[in-house]
């Protein structure tokens, strides 16, 4: 089985090939034959290319039961983990998939279209700590572009995910998955009403901007059990050791007394 490095480096091949072909196979639609959206309809991506070996969040993902569950997939791409979702919680389930990036959004709601997912909804705005609108860098590396606190680029709207609750009349989450490259402790500290009423599980893609350290706590303080996807271990609310790239953090909410 491949090692978590050399997995990274196949993902970041992957990525340059794809910055190199978008131009061309962009303009097709194609079934997946690899990833979490396989056998799906999709445009983007190199989904169309057999063989990849799924990432340990892959397998983690895989291996939990989704029928039926209300889903938050906060900072979702083109859609691929959406996908996935909307497959795998059925129509009796929901999925909501936040993406600012105005071009990854378009994509994202023409993948969900494209497979008829009617229980599947995107929103065009990031999630974080506050309501309002914060500048947002593009990254060259897809997936990658985040929130920033100044600078140039486009502005795109902001908002807590207890405000959205109310306000999109929203579905109580059973689960939500964050990848949002560094701003992760935002996104929960404006959901943070949710976290307590709902207790939903979650998984976290840290990345190394992140403070990981605060980020434990905060979770520890909430209730939730913690977990290192990659490592396949339980953390304690410490700072894990220092990592060259990201890592998934799965979060299960312990058992009241």
């Amino acid at each position: 089985m491949p090692g978590t490095r050399s997995i990274r480096i196949a993902e970041r091949l992957r990525a340059w090939a794809a910055r190199q072909a978008r131009p061309w196979f962009d303009r097709f639609t194609y079934t997946a034959r690899s990833g979490p959206a396989r056998g799906l309809r999709r445009r983007g991506g190199l989904g169309f290319l057999p063989g990849r070996p799924p990432t340990a969040e892959e397998r983690w993902l895989l291996g939990q039961d989704w029928r039926g569950q209300a889903v938050f997939d906060i900072g979702a791409w083109e859609g691929v983990l959406a996908l996935f979702f909307a497959r795998a919680v059925g129509p009796a389930g929901a999925v909501v998939a936040f993406e600012p990036h105005p071009r990854h959004f378009r994509r994202l709601a023409e993948n969900l279209a494209l497979n008829g997912f009617a229980h599947a909804r995107a929103l065009p705005l990031a999630l974080g700590a506050y309501d309002g609108a914060a500048p947002f860098a593009s990254d060259a590396v897809a997936g990658r572009s985040r929130l920033v606190t100044a600078g140039a680029g486009a502005t795109v709207p902001v908002a807590r995910l207890d405000t959205l609750m109310a306000a999109e009349r929203l579905p109580p989450p059973d689960f939500i998955k964050i990848d949002v490259e560094g701003a992760e402790l935002d996104v929960l500290l404006g959901a943070g009403a949710t976290l307590a009423a709902r207790r939903p599980r979650l998984l976290i893609e840290v990345h190394p901007e992140a403070p990981a350290a605060d980020l434990l706590r905060y979770l520890d303080g909430l209730g939730y059990r913690l977990w290192h996807v990659e490592a396949a271990r339980p953390l304690a609310p410490v700072a894990p050791s220092p990592a060259a790239g990201s890592w998934h953090l799965a979060a299960e909410p312990q058992q009241s007394d």
